[in-house]
């Protein structure tokens, strides 16, 4: 199916991993979307609408901050009667925000809860807890160095990188962490609920894990031998259960599974 005709897709997670359903939480341009390509399915079975209908869909978000969404993470936190379901957009206009989709609310539309101005480049996001407070990877230091042919680049070394913790109720950062590693734009943030944890890493393979439960400095500390080409954007994936399984790739030839 076609999430969204002639845009590319920036991020993507299943909307439920627990449930045999095979609907979608998309990122594409400014707009993040809840679809259901089993609705499509249905109703082309060959594929030839080119655009999306209304009953494909089961949210749709667009930032209020002008720019398009570079990180993303879905979220669920318990509610009295079902589940609410939360969103986390990082923009490339340097703001990150928390919107709450109101699926337990038919009909109405989901509400943005704070916009939240970040220093630098955002790479990453999450909502750990059950949303209860937001993390932003960013960096700072960005240099833009003009290439031969008059085009701009930038590379991918910076100043300074930084974990900025907010109150999802407030906006307000009651903590910043600092990294260890290389600062650069090719850094990964992953979060897991079930493990109650998130993971930083950098091309020169240093990755910090940090307690959810008790924001602070990391967890735990690894080094690994880096031997992959220094192009390479580091990758970390958990396996969201309780076994505490985290992948990382792109700092070495192979792929890592630690406990």
């Amino acid at each position: 199916g076609r999430p969204w005709p002639h845009v590319a897709v920036h991020a993507m997670s299943f909307y439920d991993a627990d449930v045999d359903r095979l609907a979608l939480v998309i990122t594409v341009g400014d707009e993040c979307i809840g679809w259901n390509p089993a609705v499509q399915a249905q109703n082309d079975p060959a594929d030839k609408a080119p655009l999306l209908s209304d009953e494909d869909l089961f949210f749709r978000v667009r930032t209020q901050t002008r720019g398009d969404i570079v990180a993303m993470q879905h979220a669920q936190a318990s509610g009295a009667f079902a589940a609410r379901d939360f969103v986390i957009l990082g923009t490339s206009t340097g703001f990150a925000e928390v919107w709450e989709l109101r699926l337990d609310h038919p009909g109405e539309p989901p509400k943005a809860l704070q916009v939240i101005r970040v220093a630098g480049e955002i790479l990453g996001v999450c909502l750990p807890e059950e949303a209860s407070f937001a993390v932003v990877l960013s960096v700072e230091g960005v240099p833009l160095v003009q290439s031969t042919d008059g085009q701009t680049l930038t590379p991918d070394e910076c100043d300074d990188a930084a974990l900025h913790i907010y109150g999802v109720e407030d906006g307000v950062c009651s903590c910043m962490l600092r990294p260890e590693g290389r600062p650069c734009r090719s850094m990964a943030l992953a979060h897991s609920e079930a493990c109650a944890a998130w993971g930083v890493t950098s091309p020169d393979g240093f990755i910090q894990v940090f307690d959810s439960t008790s924001p602070g400095p990391s967890a735990a500390a690894f080094a690994l031998d880096c031997c992959a080409a220094e192009a390479t954007r580091p990758v970390l994936a958990w396996c969201d259960d309780d076994r505490g399984l985290l992948a990382v790739g792109g700092v070495m030839e192979d792929v890592v599974v630690m406990r």
